[in-house]
């Protein structure tokens, strides 16, 4: 699973933090691997390591992803 993930974040062009910080140990463990061009957060409060972001949004990622078409059921037209 480690490998999968740890190859998942070096390919990646965005790295989507949900929830979380720059500061969590479970960010710090993989933020390493990560060379792709934009960081993005979205949680409820702001975080003095926000500023190494690309873009902050402050507020509950469960309010943001439906906005940005995720978790919204597909229906066929």
């Amino acid at each position: 699973f480690r490998r999968v993930l740890f190859r998942s974040i070096t390919k990646a062009d965005t790295l989507l933090l949900l929830g979380t910080t720059l500061a969590s140990e479970v960010f710090c463990q993989y933020i390493q691997y990560f060379a792709g061009r934009s960081m993005v957060i979205i949680h409820k409060q702001e975080h003095y390591l926000d500023k190494d972001a690309n873009l902050v949004i402050l507020d509950h990622p469960m309010n943001v992803l439906p906005q940005l078409g995720y978790g919204e059921e597909k229906t066929e037209e």
